[in-house]
């Protein structure tokens, strides 16, 4: 792996591990490399975990459980994304 593929790695890990906590904190996660749409996808493989996928700029978008992984992928590709505003949330709120 290059120092750049590294970089992007570990960068989109930490983004996936804080957006991913705000649902679930303690649940595992696990990560492809989407070849298709040069991002990094991470997931919680399990009942009511959700996924991120996470671009080279940094941005991405966010699927709870209910959104099968292809789904999630086409989207994503195809240009939508979560606006981390949508995890800002005053105390006591419900969570996304």
């Amino acid at each position: 792996m290059t120092v750049e593929a590294s970089e992007f790695f570990d960068r989109a890990q930490q983004i996936a591990r804080k957006y991913l906590s705000c649902v679930n904190s303690d649940l595992p996660v696990e990560h492809r490399f989407l070849d298709d749409a040069d991002a990094y996808r991470f997931f919680q493989p399990v009942r009511g975990g959700a996924s991120i996928i996470v671009a080279r700029d940094g941005t991405f978008l966010f699927a709870n459980s209910s959104v099968p992984p292809t789904r999630h992928e086409e989207a994503f590709v195809a240009g939508r994304r979560t606006a981390p505003e949508v995890f800002e949330r005053p105390a006591n709120s419900p969570r996304p």
